[in-house]
């Protein structure tokens, strides 16, 4: 979807300056409306990965894995454009933020530190490429915050569940 965008731009330069759909070429439209089924679809497929490992990393008690998992998604959330995704970064950087006793010296932490203040999506001075690529987990997570995280987690799954 990223070449298709570059290909409208190029081909179509009038899409900056079209205030309307009748401003838009047919083939343009077509390759627009395209582009952006796919970068939905994307956006849901990565939602539900980063779900999907939560959800792994609490079954299988694994507080490190839901750590990272979640300091992950809540940067992905800010970056989201659906209704409420800040507001759930925040929430989900915060439960990160209670597992952590290392006062936010390692890579989760101030992943989750820096979506708490975050308002949308984090500008371009904000370097996480380091901490994108940190492998090590946290040495001193609160296994007692963990087992607290946990049974909201499971408690909130088998809520979702039964309705």
């Amino acid at each position: 979807s990223r070449m298709a965008c570059a290909e409208l731009s190029e081909r179509w330069p009038q899409l900056a300056d079209a205030s309307a759909r009748a401003d838009i070429a047919d083939d343009a439209w077509d390759v627009l409306v395209e582009s952006e089924r796919k970068a939905r679809l994307s956006a849901e497929r990565a939602a539900q990965a980063y779900e999907t490992a939560l959800a792994e990393a609490v079954e299988a008690d694994a507080p490190a894995r839901w750590s990272r998992a979640a300091a992950l998604f809540s940067h992905y959330l800010l970056a989201s454009s659906a209704p409420g995704s800040v507001r759930r970064a925040q929430h989900l950087a915060k439960r990160v933020l209670r597992l952590h006793a290392c006062s936010a010296s390692c890579a989760d932490a101030h992943l989750a530190g820096q979506a708490v203040v975050a308002t949308g999506p984090l500008p371009a001075d904000w370097s996480t490429q380091d901490l994108l690529q940190d492998t090590q987990y946290c040495p001193t997570l609160d296994l007692r915050s963990w087992g607290e995280v946990r049974e909201r987690e499971l408690l909130g799954r088998e809520l979702a569940e039964s309705w």
